[in-house]
């Protein structure tokens, strides 16, 4: 009953001809968190990249950079492994490792989701809608991920056709986006970083002898087509590109004590991946729904070291320090 200064809430048995009131509290997502773009955007502490507010939860933390692998702060010096291959991103979720999460963009593999050295997320803020992040109790559809899942949802629709240009000194970028009639559309985006060309080119006095450096670029495409109400399709391929190069100081040494033609080339590591997806949807009715999806996901890494021992493996066999994985997956997904 409502007196106009309390609200009292009679529990038990109620009487014929009275009215029963149930209220339901809504659960507290203890492992999974969603932002939408207009949240990411107030997020202290992402630096203009939308996917680093992965960051900012709570149970998440960014894993050790590259270079940095164990630290001692008695002498305030840090050392260690120099790079750990094949790793899918600087990111940890309960202090598991970082080979041990999985990354999705609109439920297709995504190999790592940040450049080399935490620089920037492999996807242009624009074409981000939103984040689910999984710390745990997270379904089995999600492969034979133990530390935690980051599912992102990209734009699915255009409202008006527009594109956007950012040039500067170190990297530029590009996202298009347009309707291709009324049910379809298209979106597409790439960045390219060039401080090798802007720096050792224009100014290498500028680089300290041991700095490394490095380059990187990546690039989205999506289209979908709403064939009618009751089937629609989405075609996607994305993928990303990472180079570190050795510092100048090795390569100026090898340079003098090999000669330019048989130095190594500047370039101690070179990753990337590229993603290729296709989904059918098909719902008859507002409550069946069956989703078919197929994709290819390929990441290939060539970590270069340099062996003058004539009886390594490299010299005698041929064999190259190259990590390559291909994945085929295909789901299909029947709700009632």
């Amino acid at each position: 009953s409502y007196d106009g200064q309390s609200i009292i809430i009679f529990l038990g048995e109620v009487e014929k001809g009275g009215i029963d009131v149930y209220g339901e509290k809504d659960k507290t997502k203890l492992s999974r968190y969603t932002l939408q773009q207009d949240e990411i955007r107030r997020l202290p502490g992402v630096s203009g990249d939308s996917l680093k507010a992965i960051q900012t939860l709570p149970g998440v933390s960014p894993g050790i950079p590259i270079g940095l692998s164990s630290s001692s702060f008695s002498n305030i010096s840090v050392n260690g492994q120099p790079y750990r291959n094949s790793d899918r991103g600087d990111i940890v979720f309960r202090g598991a490792g970082t080979r041990a999460n999985q990354y999705y963009f609109d439920g297709f593999v995504v190999s790592y989701p940040f450049h080399l050295g935490n620089q920037s997320s492999v996807f242009n803020n624009s074409i981000i809608k939103s984040f689910d992040i999984y710390s745990g109790a997270y379904s089995a559809r999600y492969g034979y991920a133990t530390g935690g899942i980051v599912n992102i949802e990209g734009k699915s629709e255009v409202k008006k056709n527009g594109a956007v240009v950012n040039i500067n000194m170190f990297l530029s970028d590009a996202m298009m986006e347009a309707k291709l009639s009324d049910k379809a559309y298209v979106i597409a985006a790439a960045r390219k970083s060039y401080p090798n060309v802007t720096l050792l080119k224009l100014y290498p006095e500028g680089i300290p002898p041991n700095a490394k450096y490095a380059s990187y670029d990546d690039f989205q495409f999506k289209t979908g087509w709403d064939i009618s109400p009751e089937h629609k399709i989405l075609f996607s391929t994305f993928g990303a590109r990472d180079i570190q190069n050795y510092t100048k100081a090795v390569a100026e040494f090898e340079n003098k004590n090999y000669g330019e033609a048989d130095s190594r080339p500047p370039v101690g590591l070179d990753r990337r991946f590229r993603t290729d997806g296709f989904r059918y949807t098909y719902q008859p009715t507002g409550r069946i729904k069956n989703t078919l999806s197929v994709s290819r996901n390929h990441f290939q890494e060539f970590y270069d070291i340099k062996f003058t021992n004539p009886l390594t493996g490299e010299n005698v066999f041929g064999l190259q320090n190259v990590t390559t994985q291909t994945i085929f997956y295909a789901e299909e997904i029947l709700s009632v």
